[in-house]
């Protein structure tokens, strides 16, 4: 029920706080890189899947 609260809440003023750690994630080159490598190796293996 917190939760639910908690996302309810997050929808007003409070947004700010909720957006504040992914914001700092996203400033992270790492964080890209990850999501780069992430996808790159989830369409090779697509590609590869296809192929077969």
């Amino acid at each position: 029920m917190r939760k639910a609260r908690q996302y309810v809440r997050s929808t007003g003023p409070g947004t700010f706080e909720v957006c504040r750690a992914p914001r700092r994630l996203i400033h992270q080159p790492l964080f890209w890189v990850a999501v780069v490598m992430i996808v790159g190796s989830a369409l090779g293996l697509a590609r590869f899947q296809g192929w077969l």
